[in-house]
């Protein structure tokens, strides 16, 4: 699962389909952390292409409930979308191998 949009939130630069992937999850008793990079396109990122974006932290407070019965990956996914400057991330899903 990635996200994609058509503008870094980081360094404003324009490109349709940029394609964001978590590189890491860390979380505590308080607090949520994902951190993700940004690449040219999905496919850019299967190639093993360098991001264009660099990492960037987003950190938010959860309760330990809220990640009972879930999927870690997506409620990371889709916590990281009510974040102001993800808003107009959309859902990518993996082509199945």
């Amino acid at each position: 699962m990635g996200l994609t949009m058509n503008k870094d939130p980081n360094t404003g630069i324009e490109l349709e389909g940029l394609y964001y992937r978590l590189d890491k999850i860390n979380f505590n008793d308080f607090n949520f952390q994902v951190v993700i990079t940004g690449y040219a396109s999905q496919k850019a990122h299967q190639e093993g292409h360098l991001p264009i974006a660099q990492p960037r932290a987003v950190t938010w407070d959860y309760s330990k409930e809220d990640l009972l019965n879930v999927n870690i990956f997506e409620y990371a996914y889709t916590m990281l979308k009510t974040h102001e400057d993800f808003k107009s991330a959309e859902d990518v899903l993996e082509p199945a191998e």
